[in-house]
């Protein structure tokens, strides 16, 4: 499994459940998930990754530049520069991997996606003063409109966006 967490709202933006995960795979999903978000968010300017071999392959080198996304890889052995992720990943780990038995990819792949919801929409988060992710999306939304904070104005340099804090970052991580 590969974790992809944003890390301002806490938001596990989503997870690749598979027998194997190559770095192609993982950059596919990332684009996936950039045309799925209501927002239509564009990528993150940074993302936090650990030294697995997926995510430190040639492609995803050629990937970033291309995509304009720094790469920030963690030191060996340092999850907590990682926390964000981490914390998910613990979280799933003793509320879904350790709960279920997973008979097969596609049951598995179904009960992770419905923990996810749920970890969304109905858990809240003390980390977002006991708010779902959902809700401080939704606030956010209310706040900066559906063009979020790279909405254009026609006196934009007059009137500037608000940057939500650390929101274009993403972590990932490989979890097995």
């Amino acid at each position: 499994m590969l974790n992809i967490v944003a890390d301002y709202r806490r938001e596990g933006k989503g997870q690749i459940v598979d027998l194997s995960i190559s770095s192609l795979t993982s950059i596919a999903f990332l684009g996936r998930l950039r045309r799925e978000d209501s927002l239509g968010s564009p990528l993150p300017q940074e993302l936090v990754l650990d030294n697995g071999p997926e995510l430190t392959s040639k492609a995803r080198f050629l990937w970033s530049e291309q995509a304009g996304v720094r790469l920030r890889f963690i030191d060996p052995g340092k999850p907590s520069q990682n926390a964000f992720v981490e914390s998910f990943n613990a979280r799933f780990r003793d509320s879904c991997r350790n709960e279920y038995w997973f008979t097969s990819l596609v049951a598995a792949r179904q009960t992770i996606e419905s923990w996810r919801q749920h970890y969304h929409r109905e858990r809240p988060h003390s980390a977002l003063p006991y708010r779902t992710p959902e809700e401080v999306r939704q606030e956010w939304e209310a706040a900066y409109g559906k063009d979020g904070s790279s909405g254009a104005l026609e006196n934009s340099s007059s009137f500037p966006l608000s940057h939500r804090p650390d929101d274009d970052k993403l972590s990932l991580r490989k979890w097995t």
